[in-house]
C-alpha cells in the first residue's frame, strides 16, 4: 500500500479530511453533524493520508499543539496509519518549538494513546457522550 501525506491548511485539505472524520465520528461512532463541524478547523493545521489516492486517515492540531480528530477509515486500522498521523504531527508540533502535545483521548483510544507514550493528566471527563482522557507526551524529554 502506498500511502502519502498531505498537510495544511482546511482550505487545502478540506474535502479529504471530512470525508475521512464524517465516515469515523459522524457515521460510525454517532457524533452529531454540528459537534463534529465545529467551525474551528481553519484555526488548525491538518494531515491527512491517502492509501492508493484514496484518503483513508486525517487529524489536526492547533497552534497550541492540542491534537485532535485524530481518524481512521476502518478497513485501514491496524495498519500503522494512526501512529502515522500522529508522528506527523508531533514533528510538525516540534517544527514550532512546542515543548508538549495534548490529546483528549476516548477511553477506548487509551492504550494506542500510551503506546506512543502519552500520559494520562487528569480525571475522566464526557466530550461529545463519550468519555475521554486528557493526555499529553513531552517532545523534548529530559
Amino acid at each position: 500500500m502506498k500511502v502519502e501525506v498531505r498537510t495544511g491548511e482546511w482550505g487545502k485539505v478540506e474535502k479529504p479530511a471530512a470525508k475521512v472524520r464524517d465516515a469515523v465520528f459522524i457515521a460510525e461512532q454517532g457524533i452529531s453533524e454540528a459537534l463534529e463541524h465545529d467551525g474551528r478547523d481553519g484555526e488548525f493545521l491538518h494531515v491527512v493520508l491517502f492509501a492508493d489516492a484514496v484518503p483513508v486517515a486525517a487529524g489536526r492540531m492547533s497552534p497550541e499543539g492540542k491534537i485532535g480528530r485524530v481518524a481512521v477509515l476502518s478497513p485501514y486500522r491496524r495498519k500503522g496509519l494512526g501512529k502515522k498521523v500522529m508522528a506527523v504531527l508531533e514533528r510538525l508540533a516540534m517544527e514550532r518549538g512546542l515543548p508538549e502535545v495534548l490529546v483528549h483521548a476516548q477511553a477506548a483510544a487509551l492504550p494506542f494513546y500510551r503506546a506512543l507514550f502519552y500520559t494520562v493528566c487528569g480525571p475522566p471527563f464526557c466530550e461529545a457522550e463519550i468519555v475521554h482522557y486528557r493526555m499529553r507526551k513531552s517532545l523534548f524529554p529530559p
